[in-house]
């Protein structure tokens, strides 16, 4: 959901179950941002850090981005 905290350990379990079927998991398809940001509410600057730390999070147990593949 947009707002929404995704913490590692979370991110991790989904992973885990992904894996556990036999398949991969290697990147997110796409973080859902939040109207208010988009409008420019009051609560904007607190969304927006929900998010940045979500982008953090699936960094962290994803890595960085190569774009030369």
């Amino acid at each position: 959901m947009p707002g929404e905290i995704w913490y590692e350990k979370e991110i991790k379990a989904v992973v885990d179950q992904i894996h556990a079927y036999g398949f991969d998991a290697k990147v997110v398809e796409s973080v859902n941002v939040h109207d208010d940001i988009k409008i420019g509410r009051d609560t904007r600057d607190e969304l927006i850090i929900a998010m940045a730390k979500k982008i953090s999070s699936c960094l962290n147990i994803f890595g960085g981005t190569n774009y030369d593949r």
